[in-house]
């Protein structure tokens, strides 16, 4: 019963006729409501000092219009909130521990009801250093006067399984981490930033794998290296002092004795080195391109694996992201093969392909890859305490456009939240393309947000928590009537011509789908101003197809053959035109050098522009708030529930 918050309802005893439904007269606990509800509906509850609750018990919420606003008797509770949210992200399930001694005092230090307990998990992770021969422990006098004595930091993270809820956790393991203090390595001295660089695979490109895995019948497989970084040798000799009250707690379990004074000096590389990435990501590639793994177009992570000749052949596709490996293969036995010849240097285990880079992903019988981001945008809606609001048929109301200065400004704490809140919207985006252009207009206020930008943050989590179960598929050919010129690879771009109220430059989007969905999309501002309708649609089409032409390296190195021209589908005459001349005229002048390759690419045949009506242009999602039923049409294209054929068979009325 709090601000926002749906009545519940509950149902009377079965009959032969029609079920009705009832408000339940039961009230909730006191410790349920929060200052606002407690404030509105106090005086319902006869033996309670509604005074006495508004001061100490009832959870304190924030204000729906201004997170700044408090209230005079919580003054001692928001200041302690404020303090904690100045120096940590908010989370939907209880804070970890941040340090040894904060895990002794937990309840889940020697014994629990799930998963390891926490000694468990800070002796397992001091067993990967004995196993992996990370530290070699000396006395601080011993440690060269040039050499530099780093703190290490100890982390602790709480991990849970993909059913996992806010309501219903459920825990798989308690982890800690040794890491090193790499915010006190100064480059130059401890490391070059040119060393430091290690690739890792975008969503884009994960997308890309699955869209594969579905359009050709692969099998995904998943693997996780054990303390990767530490299987790593340091190349520069490293001093660190071991994180305070490990060396007390490891002589307490027999694990010593070690002196009060021990230093480590590095064998193998500690998280949160700067070149530990690096370092792994050499050791890594370098064993599996020696194996025979080839890159894929212009991406460093996703490689391939093709047999042609001997006792196994077929293909291996993989993405790794640091320590994790995703891949999808087409032969059982060479992946056997290839996991034993892997392990053999590596410390790996196989798992369940169903969880990856915050996303659940499920492969049917029938073929098709779905990926299930609810337990990330369950989590998330949790945290910020919207998992009861009402839900939101839109992430915001039809033509809404965010600029600086609309408004009163918040304040550090409100910067603070909204700033959060921005950056899950943005990783909503990655999973949820229908949320593009809404992440990009919460991300260019970031810097000053105001209570109005604050609103319409709260109304894209409002939406979010109202659509947490739905999935982005990619299908196989024949899947639920789509046919194969609706799997194959198409492109949209649009642009929303001078949209910025306060800039006036326009605001572009463009949509690369495959096997049915979307696996590439981007919504930008424009970096400068256009002159014209014309010349923002040849901007993006441009920006598009530098995407296009990502994508087709990736595909033309997996099928090992030049791919026909790319449909990049446009709702402006003009620009196709301007795109099929064989030249440019006086009235093209207007148009930047820098975005003119679009001809190029047209002359090049890679790829074709075709026409398509405004309202069936998917990309348009991504350059404004559309109304309703606008946005729920061009929603399900991109997210793989129906196909673009199906919608152009059926305009709108």
């Amino acid at each position: 019963m709090g601000i926002g918050r749906k009545v519940r309802l509950h149902s009377p005893e079965p009959s032969s006729g029609t079920q009705t439904y009832v408000p339940t007269a039961k009230l909730p606990s006191t410790h349920e409501l929060d200052y606002y509800a407690m404030l509105a509906f106090g005086h319902y509850y006869s033996n309670v000092d509604v005074q006495q609750v508004l001061n100490e018990a009832c959870v304190f919420k924030f204000s729906p219009i201004n997170p700044t606003v408090v209230v005079p008797q919580h003054e001692a509770c928001i200041a302690a909130a404020a303090r904690k949210r100045k120096t940590s992200n908010l989370s939907a399930y209880p804070a970890d521990p941040m340090s040894i001694p904060q895990c002794m005092m937990s309840p889940d230090w020697q014994t629990t009801d799930q998963g390891n307990t926490w000694c468990e998990s800070i002796l397992s992770e001091w067993g990967n250093f004995k196993r992996f021969d990370v530290v070699e422990s000396v006395s601080k006098q011993d440690v060269p006067d040039h050499h530099d004595i780093l703190p290490t930091i100890i982390n602790f993270l709480t991990k849970r399984q993909k059913d996992s809820t806010p309501a219903l956790p459920v825990v798989d393991k308690r982890k800690t981490r040794i890491c090193l203090g790499g915010h006190k390595c100064v480059p130059g001295v401890h490391f070059e930033r040119q060393e430091a660089y290690a690739p890792v695979p975008t969503w884009s490109i994960v997308k890309l794998q699955l869209a594969l895995t579905a359009l050709h019948g692969l099998k995904l497989k998943a693997f996780d290296a054990t303390a990767a970084y530490l299987q790593t040798p340091m190349e520069k000799e490293v001093y660190c002092q071991p994180p305070k009250g490990l060396i007390d707690m490891l002589n307490e379990q027999g694990e010593g004795p070690f002196p009060k004074d021990t230093v480590w000096r590095l064998k193998r590389c500690l998280y949160g080195h700067p070149l530990g990435a690096a370092l792994w990501y050499r050791k890594l590639f370098t064993f599996l391109k020696s194996y025979g793994f080839e890159q894929l177009g212009n991406s460093a992570s996703f490689l391939m694996l093709k047999r042609t000749t001997g006792e196994h052949q077929g293909t291996i596709i993989l993405n790794v992201y640091s320590d994790d490996g995703l891949a999808s293969i087409d032969n059982e036995e060479l992946w056997r093969q290839f996991m034993t010849d892997f392990k053999e240097k590596f410390e790996v285990v196989e798992k369940d392909p169903d969880y990856f880079l915050g996303a659940g992903i499920i492969q049917h019988e029938d073929g098709s890859v779905e990926i299930d981001p609810s337990k990330y945008l369950r989590e998330s809606v949790a945290k910020y305490d919207m998992h009861h609001a009402v839900t939101s048929p839109l992430p915001m109301p039809a033509g809404s456009k965010l600029y600086m200065d609309h408004g009163a400004h918040l304040g550090d704490d409100g910067i603070n939240l909204f700033q959060q809140m921005t950056g899950t919207i943005m990783y909503a985006s990655l999973l949820r393309p229908e949320l593009c252009y809404y992440a990009s207009q919460l991300g260019k206020v970031m810097s000053a947000p105001s209570e109005p930008h604050m609103v319409l943050a709260r109304k894209v989590l409002q939406y979010i928590s109202g659509t947490l179960d739905e999935k982005h598929t990619f299908h196989p050919c024949g899947h639920k009537g789509f046919r194969p010129e609706d799997l194959s690879l198409q492109a949209f771009s649009d642009s929303d011509w001078a949209c910025s109220v306060d800039t006036r430059r326009s605001h572009g989007c463009y949509i690369i789908m495959l096997a049915g969905a979307a696996v590439s999309h981007r919504s930008r501002t424009h970096k400068s101003i256009m002159l014209s309708t014309a010349a923002a649609e040849y901007y993006e089409a441009s920006e598009a197809c530098r995407e296009i032409a990502f994508v087709r390296g990736i595909l033309e190195g997996f099928y090992g053959k030049e791919l026909g021209p790319t449909p990049l589908y446009i709702d402006n005459q003009a620009c196709i035109a301007m795109g099929r001349m064989p030249q440019f005229t006086e009235k093209q002048k207007h148009i930047p050098i820098r975005i003119c390759h679009l001809k190029e690419c047209c002359d090049d045949k890679m790829v074709q522009l075709r026409p398509v009506a405004t309202y069936n242009e998917l990309a348009d999602i991504g350059t404004k708030a559309l109304a309703l039923p606008a946005f729920n049409r061009l929603k399900q294209v991109i997210n793989g529930q129906i196909s673009f054929s199906m919608l152009l068979e059926n305009p709108p009325k």
